[in-house]
């Protein structure tokens, strides 16, 4: 099947539609799209409310939210488990993470937005995939990253389309894992659209705000590239945990840098000596970007050489 078929299969299941944005020239007007709110479909109520099989291992969680005013950085996180009928139990998670070249607050018709994505999976069921997309909904699927077990990462980009009164605009991240049955979801970032000049960089923002600068800090909540995450910063000290295999994290900040170790439970590596009371531990080297409201670094196995990417954004509230 068609990658693009299988795609829209997923954002059909989750119940997301998309309805292409279609109007007369004589519609349009000089304005801009404002950014109103971002919403899962289904939510996490909604997957809860769904009555569970009897005598069967049947649980789905998702998690997430979308960074909107200065890096409109997103994250889809999906924790799948299930068992098949001779009771083996599989678990499956996995995040979707997705930055734009620009502020997303307000979109201005013709602007070309870059895109980068990034997926990270783990299961222990055979044959597991999962895979990740953005799109407009014109239709436009610019972002799709596939993968197996690991990380994988895409691009794209897409031109701003034009709009009228009473128009609205969908900017969607879908999420789907593939794992002794399906489970997909969609992200919908809602755009209204307002007639006239669009604000400046110095004008202030009336509508949908996010957070201010929040200082050299890693201290917060966090959507991450391997899990939720939640730091204290105590002076230059940080601890944590984060949601996969029992993470913990301990470091020390000099600027915006963040050096330390990650531990969890269990990895794919086993160190000869214990650090975070685990033998299963590495480096970890981050850097605040965007305002301090995401950062990009790298991790390690034990004390060798950086073996791949770790991203995250900071927590907003949203409906």
């Amino acid at each position: 099947m068609p990658r693009l078929s299988r795609l829209v299969g997923v954002l059909a299941f989750a119940g997301g539609f998309l309805v292409p944005l279609v109007m007369s020239q004589s519609a349009l007007a000089a304005g801009y799209w404002r950014y109103v709110d971002s919403q899962f479909r289904p939510s996490e109520q909604e997957l809860q409310a769904v009555a569970q099989t009897p005598g069967r291992v049947d649980e789905k969680h998702v998690s997430g939210g979308f960074q909107v005013r200065h890096s409109g950085q997103g994250s889809v996180e999906l924790f799948f488990k299930n068992d098949d009928v001779d009771h083996h139990v599989f678990q499956s998670r996995m995040t979707l993470t997705y930055g734009a070249s620009a502020p997303m607050l307000t979109l201005v018709p013709g602007d070309e937005i870059e895109v980068k994505g990034t997926v990270s999976f783990k299961s222990n069921f055979p044959g597991a995939s999962a895979w990740g997309t953005v799109a407009v909904d014109n239709g436009d699927y610019f972002v799709n990253i596939t993968t197996a077990n690991g990380q994988a990462s895409g691009e794209g980009s897409f031109k701003v389309p034009n709009g009228g009164p009473g128009s609205t605009l969908r900017y969607i991240a879908g999420a789907y894992i593939s794992a002794n049955g399906a489970f997909g979801e969609t992200m919908t970032n809602s755009y209204e659209w307002v007639e006239g000049t669009p604000p400046t960089s110095d004008e202030p923002e009336t509508v949908a705000p996010g957070p201010a600068d929040t200082g050299t800090s890693f201290d917060g909540d966090w959507w991450t590239s391997e899990g939720d995450a939640t730091l204290t910063q105590t002076d230059d000290a940080v601890t944590g945990t984060y949601s996969q295999d029992n993470g913990r994290i301990a470091g020390k900040v000099t600027g915006k840098q963040l050096t330390g170790y990650w531990g969890e439970d269990s990895s794919n590596t086993k160190c000869q000596v214990k650090r975070l009371g685990t033998f299963y531990w590495g480096r970890i080297a981050w850097a605040l970007t965007n305002h301090d409201t995401a950062f990009e670094g790298e991790w390690s196995y034990c004390d060798g050489p950086m073996a791949g990417k770790w991203s995250g954004a900071r927590v907003l509230n949203m409906k």
